[in-house]
């Protein structure tokens, strides 16, 4: 296959999927609308839950905390668990770290945009030849007669 050939065929291809795409999203249109009374009652039976959790578990806390004994199995379904939750200063937790050696994440995308513009002696600076291919093909490519698409 010639790279002309391959070219036609990767327009017909885009051509079918966006055609199906937007065919998808009309058909996806026409359900939402024809089922409206189905999302809001679901929107609205979600609402109810959501706050009948929140209550739940605030109600449980509460009676947790009164109680001198510190029960935590509340009711059969419902239990406390202690967590430990860590509040720190951001700016002390990095200067800790860099003075621990350990903890720390490099950021790949910002450090190598700062490294190609400095171009650092201890960086190796590859070019790699790579292929781009026009997003609109159909201006190049004779759509009269459409290339049939072979799966």
């Amino acid at each position: 296959m010639t790279l002309t050939e391959m070219r036609d065929r990767l327009a017909a291809l885009r051509l079918q999927v966006t055609t199906l795409k937007a065919d998808r999203e009309t058909r996806y249109e026409e359900w939402q609308a024809a089922n409206i009374d189905l999302f809001n009652t679901i929107t609205g039976a979600e609402a109810l839950l959501a706050a009948a959790d929140k209550e739940l578990r605030d109600a449980a806390v509460a009676q947790y905390q009164a109680d001198p004994l510190h029960q935590k199995k509340i009711i059969p379904g419902v239990e406390i668990k202690e967590m430990t939750r860590l509040s720190y200063d951001d700016a002390k937790a990095l200067e800790w770290a860099k003075e621990h050696g350990v903890a720390l994440k490099l950021d790949a995308k910002v450090f190598e945009k700062v490294a190609n513009a400095e171009r650092l002696a201890w960086i190796t600076v590859t070019d790699v030849p790579t292929c781009t291919v026009a997003t609109d093909l159909s201006k190049l490519v004779a759509l009269e007669e459409k290339p049939r698409v072979e799966a």
